[in-house]
């Protein structure tokens, strides 16, 4: 066979391969069969020592044309060592053949595997939309509020699709840079185009509905509610940025996301103009308060000088409220009310802190008076209760006892109440007295029936004195609401008088018979 006819046959088997090309015509600018057999070995070995993979194509094409070549007229020994190096370069093709068709194979197993479990999420969408977590908006936006419950429903199930759309978009990559045999590749993308008709057109309506429901919020939020002469500029831009960062979370259609971030700019430029002026009014403003804080400060200057001269509490509580009246009808930032606040009550706060003090020290000597005071009242209960323990005194002792007494008693700086159990004490001093009055004239034979009347109009006098003091008794718990312990001890001392009254009346009645027998 001819060259010619060779390369006739190599051009017209030459696909349309750019690669190809520029081998042919490597190939047609040598004349030797030799020359050109090395050219297809050097382009065969080439073609096996790629980088990412062989390239088979170009093997196959040199390798066809290098077979050509052999049949043509060429030295032997050339051609033995030619054909040693052919039969080397192509048994390492068919092992890298082997290897690749090992891989492709694995490769389709596992694109197959993962077609599988992405069929089964597509079968089981709606248990999984169930499971999907809620959607974590901004909070605190009154721009979506009505429409919350709407962007979480939806966006939930987007994430879903989103997730699921990603893969198919991965799988279909993956397969068609995956080398395998055609009618498998045609095979994986058949089912991945079966799944994308199922996850692609519900996607869509999902995003075009939440592309609306936004664009509609934030229409209504930057023609109706968009206001800076009725809203505070600082909510609205807190509105702003809280629409800005739920444009970024949901999935909205690329005309809507630009739509609404153009209007949302153009009230942000707006914002903008109402801070300036909301600035220069407030830097007015300051200037009005700092004008207005030299009288007020003054005041409190005074009222501190004032508090420091020992003025009463009630002349301090006045001159504080006169001053929180002029701070209130001035106009004053809040951080200078607070100042001043603070500077009035730190000055009230020492004021009464100094009388609270002094309230505690005159406390404390009135409780150690109190308590020096209630010492000599009980050692006057024991020197009362000794005398009448005694039984050796005579009715002269006891009666300038009881005299001594009652001038003590009626000292100033006994409580009412330590004089009544005083006087309960006196009084039984004073039964003493009488029993020894009455054992007296008794025991004086003189004149019995005399003695009996004299000893009669003592005991009636006794018993008008001890009536007059329950009736005082009476009134006192009737009128006066004493607490529990108080009402005890007044109920004792009625209950003791009673009891004095009932033997008194024993009394009276024993001597009145004795009369009576001597009439």
């Amino acid at each position: 066979m001819s060259v010619k006819s060779d390369e006739n046959i190599t051009q017209d088997q030459t696909p349309n391969d750019p690669r190809l090309i520029t081998f042919n015509e490597n190939l047609e600018k040598f004349t030797t069969v030799e020359e050109k057999i090395n050219i297809c070995l050097e382009a065969m070995r080439e073609a096996l020592s790629q980088e990412s993979s062989p390239n088979f194509k170009i093997f196959w094409h040199a390798k066809k044309s290098a077979l050509l070549l052999f049949k043509e007229q060429m030295n032997g020994a050339m051609r033995m060592r030619f054909w040693a190096q052919y039969i080397e370069i192509s048994d390492e093709a068919k092992r890298l053949k082997n290897i690749f068709d090992e891989q492709s194979s694995f490769a389709s197993e596992q694109i197959d595997l993962a077609i599988e479990s992405l069929e089964k999420e597509v079968q089981t969408y709606e248990s999984q939309l169930i499971n999907m977590a809620d959607i974590s908006l901004p909070k605190n936006c009154k721009a979506i509020q009505k429409k919350e419950t709407i962007f979480n429903t939806v966006q939930k199930e987007l994430n879903l699709l989103n997730v699921l759309a990603i893969k198919i978009s991965d799988l279909r990559k993956e397969i068609i840079k995956t080398p395998m045999r055609i009618r498998f590749k045609n095979k994986f993308l058949q089912r991945l185009s079966a799944l994308a008709d199922i996850v692609f057109p519900k996607r869509k309506e999902q995003i075009k509905q939440v592309s609306q429901e936004f664009l509609d919020c934030v229409n209504a939020f930057a023609g109706d509610t968009f206001d800076v002469t009725k809203a505070p500029y600082y909510v609205l831009r807190e509105e702003i940025k809280g629409l800005q960062n739920i444009a970024k979370i949901l999935s909205l259609t690329t005309p809507v996301f630009s739509s609404t971030r153009l209007k949302l700019s153009e009230c942000w430029d707006k914002i903008k103009l109402a801070e300036k002026d909301y600035k220069k009014e407030s830097l007015q403003k300051e200037n009005e308060s700092k004008e207005h804080l030299l009288p007020i400060e003054t005041k409190i200057e005074e009222f501190m000088k004032n508090c420091l001269n020992n003025i009463s509490s009630k002349e301090m509580h006045l001159q504080y409220d006169d001053i929180l009246d002029l701070m209130r009808s001035m106009y004053l930032r809040i951080e200078d009310v607070k100042s001043l606040k603070y500077k009035l009550n730190k000055i009230k706060n020492e004021f009464l802190d100094q009388e609270q003090k002094k309230q505690d020290e005159i406390k404390l000597i009135k409780k150690e008076a109190d308590e020096v005071k209630q010492k000599e009242i009980d050692e006057l209960k024991q020197k009362i209760q000794s005398i009448i323990d005694n039984k050796d005194l005579t009715l002269d002792d006891l009666l300038a006892c009881q005299k001594e007494f009652l001038t003590q008693i009626n000292l100033n700086g006994i409580s009412k109440n330590d004089k009544h159990l005083l006087n309960k004490q006196l009084k039984n001093l004073q039964n003493k007295i009488l029993d020894k009055k009455e054992k007296m004239l008794l025991e004086n034979g003189s004149d019995e029936y005399k003695n009996l009347k004299e000893i009669l109009e003592q005991k009636k006098k006794r018993r008008t004195e001890i009536k007059g003091q329950l009736d005082n008794y009476r009134k006192e718990i009737d009128c006066s609401s004493f607490d529990f312990e108080k009402a005890m001890m007044y109920r004792e001392m009625m209950d003791d008088e009673k009891k004095n009254l009932e033997e008194i009346n024993n009394g009276i009645a024993k001597i009145e018979e004795k009369i009576a027998q001597l009439e």
